[in-house]
């Protein structure tokens, strides 16, 4: 609790940070503040350091997920002009090459981690929808399609209520599948499992997915 309680009251200009980069007035912005503070303490809830990840890296998904469920609740989402740039940036190096990850399209735009997840964020994706992953021929495309191949608004850390149905280990998957890009064989490592389990456990977390959005 103590570790928690340090890791949130270290991180508000974290918050802060995430919404000034929004472009909302003044007014505004302490609900938003609010929001994404609930966003950080989830994250600090989550977060496991025995994994080696950044608290910052990891909470940023997390604030803007709940910042953006604020903002649909209230009809009211509008997107800056900075990020519309970042946006095109981001569209531009990922037909390039659409097997980055978001630190390293980060590093090719001399970005921030930060202004990366936010850009695809607006975007209603965390990677590529047509990003291959390098062990198989799945997309992000056939986890996010319904039956009339019209897209689904898909962010799994914006939905909680999904999220809380896996295993923690379904769960760190997850987001080293989909959040950091991770192989098949780099996941089993980090698990410290066989790849055919992570295989397994991919095909069920797919199936529970398509069923959370198509039921």
């Amino acid at each position: 609790m103590m570790f928690e309680k340090e890791l949130i009251e270290n991180n508000y200009k974290l918050v802060w940070s995430v919404v000034n980069k929004l472009g909302y007035l003044k007014e505004e912005k302490e609900d938003l503040f609010q929001s994404g503070c609930i966003g950080l303490i989830l994250a600090a809830k989550k977060y496991d350091a025995s994994l080696g990840n950044a608290f910052s890296t990891f909470a940023i998904p997390y604030i803007i997920g709940e910042i953006k469920n604020y903002l649909r609740s209230k009809n009211h989402i509008k997107i800056s002009k900075k990020i519309l740039t970042l946006k095109r940036k981001i569209k531009s190096i990922i037909e390039e090459d659409n097997n980055l990850s978001l630190q390293e399209i980060a590093k090719r735009l001399n970005l921030s981690y930060e202004d990366v997840v936010l850009g695809f964020s607006h975007q209603q994706h965390l990677l590529s929808l047509e990003n291959t992953y390098h062990d198989d021929e799945s997309t992000l495309m056939d986890f996010v399609t319904d039956v009339d191949g019209k897209d689904i608004d898909y962010s799994i850390f914006e939905v909680k209520e999904l999220f809380q149905n896996f295993t923690k280990q379904e769960r760190k998957l997850i987001v080293y599948r989909f959040y950091y890009g991770l192989n098949q064989c780099e996941i089993a490592k980090k698990l410290k499992i066989s790849q055919s389990k992570v295989s397994r456990m991919e095909r069920k977390i797919t199936e529970m997915i398509k069923k959370y959005y198509l039921s």
